[in-house]
């Protein structure tokens, strides 16, 4: 599994707290990874020390018919580790697709057979809209963050139905990498019954590793590092690093 999608329609999960930080403990295995930044907010771009893309660079210009990946990522601080940023260009981008006609879903699929990398991880929006629709279409996997709450749970039973449609239509070969559980306190009743219930249904899908509510991971991004190069030893980075290591014996 090469190219993982990193989504959630619920808002507020850890989505790009996981695409920068599972990039960044892969490139630090020796990975060559490539992080493209695929939400308008751009968070994931500033998380790893890049600035906000220009007009007419990063993945508004990589979702341009004339533009190639190459031409649209730039290397960022950390060895390795290279990134297509985005910026406020990529949300006008977005109504763009519609005027393609039947091949909009398929522009980013088309421009990562460009990459060699070991790995592409895409931060996604989170409304399943025209950019969230081409980056699972793109994806060989997709992996999705969620809290141990009520309404994590109604949002996953949504955003499978989006995912069994987009199967259907656009990406058969897509498959789910694993879920994974964040901002997660295995001392709660509700976190322990949530697990519970997400690996009956799930089974070895449900990720046995967890990421724990840590200030220094919330502090990381205002660095513009990833956590393991912010404190590699809080236990954040320790979470994401065992994150790196399960993630790839799960998706060989």
């Amino acid at each position: 599994m090469k190219t993982v999608a990193v989504a959630n329609r619920k808002g507020g999960t850890g989505k790009t707290t996981t695409a920068v930080n599972l990039a960044a403990c892969l490139a630090a295995r020796g990975r060559s990874v490539l992080l493209i930044d695929a939400d308008p907010q751009a968070n994931a771009t500033v998380s790893v020390g890049l600035p906000l893309a220009a007009d007419g660079t990063g993945t508004a210009a990589l979702l341009a018919a004339d533009a190639d990946l190459a031409a649209a990522a730039a290397p960022t601080p950390f060895p390795r580790l290279a990134a297509v940023p985005a910026g406020p260009a990529l949300a006008a981008a977005e109504f763009g697709f519609e005027e393609r006609g039947d091949g909009w879903q398929r522009v980013l699929r088309d421009k990562l057979t460009q990459a060699r990398h070991d790995h592409v991880i895409i931060d996604t929006p989170p409304a399943m809209g025209f950019l969230a629709y081409n980056c699972l279409a793109a994806a060989d996997g997709l992996l999705v963050p969620l809290q141990c709450d009520y309404f994590s749970l109604e949002g996953l039973r949504e955003f499978a139905a989006n995912l069994a449609r987009i199967r259907q239509a656009h990406n058969p070969g897509l498959r789910l990498a694993g879920l994974l559980r964040t901002m997660h306190d295995p001392r709660t009743l509700l976190a322990r019954q949530v697990s519970e219930g997400l690996r009956r249904q799930f089974g070895s899908l449900l990720f046995e590793t967890s990421i724990p509510r840590n200030v220094r991971l919330a502090e990381a991004p205002s660095h513009g590092k990833p956590v393991i190069h912010f404190d590699r030893g809080c236990s954040g980075a320790r979470a994401y690093e065992a994150l790196a290591d399960e993630f790839e014996r799960k998706c060989r």
